[in-house]
């Protein structure tokens, strides 16, 4: 019987808890970046680095857990600095 909640979690080799976590990981620094993004853009002066930060320390998450050969699978390399389409 298909379940709904843990097919997913499964195609990416995790429990839901386990893939719970990453998302909430994920979406807590979106988030977060959005913000500082969003106080940035009427404020330049505050939040001068955040945003690359949060993408930085992702990138290194992902790369750490395996979750960006994932995406390259998906997507293609992005290794030469231009967008696969």
């Amino acid at each position: 019987m298909k379940n709904i909640f843990t097919d997913h979690p499964k195609s990416v080799d995790e429990t839901y808890f386990q893939h719970m976590k990453a998302a909430l990981f994920f979406a807590y620094n979106l988030f977060t970046g959005a913000i500082a993004c969003i106080i940035h853009a009427f404020f330049p002066f505050l939040f001068v680095h955040t945003a690359g930060k949060k993408v930085h320390y992702i990138v290194k998450y992902m790369k750490a857990t395996g979750r960006w050969e994932g995406l390259e699978k998906l997507f293609g390399s992005t290794e030469s600095g231009k967008e696969s389409q």
